[in-house]
């Protein structure tokens, strides 16, 4: 196997933070979303 260039591994550790912002955007996305229905989650009508 060859060993990768350090370019490519500084490429990977960026994806793997783009990665990371992009999970916690999503999950504060959906925090907001949970929160905001608040008790209505479950009664769509009222």
């Amino acid at each position: 196997m060859r060993k990768d260039h350090e370019l490519h591994r500084r490429r990977r550790g960026r994806n793997f933070g783009l990665l990371a912002v992009l999970l916690a955007f999503a999950a504060l996305l959906f925090w907001v979303t949970v929160a905001k229905m608040g008790s209505n989650a479950g009664n769509p009508w009222g």
